[in-house]
């Protein structure tokens, strides 16, 4: 909606009612190995460093579920 806003498009609310995400258990119970978890995690540290730094940019507000 603030994007929406930014650009004076007419979006309401309405229409993201009822889309969000499915809950999911943490990842690291999802890889089912700590040592595979462990090892992604290092890999893409700066990836996932990156992720964090443009989601604290954003204009767009996502909560957390």
């Amino acid at each position: 909606m603030a994007l929406g806003d930014a650009l004076n498009l007419t979006i309401t609310k309405e229409g993201f009612d009822g889309r969000l995400h499915k809950a999911h258990p943490p990842t690291r119970d999802r890889f089912g190995n700590d040592t595979l978890y462990e090892y992604v995690k290092k890999r893409f540290r700066r990836d996932i460093e990156l992720y964090e730094w443009s989601k604290e940019r954003s204009i767009v507000v996502c909560n957390d579920l």
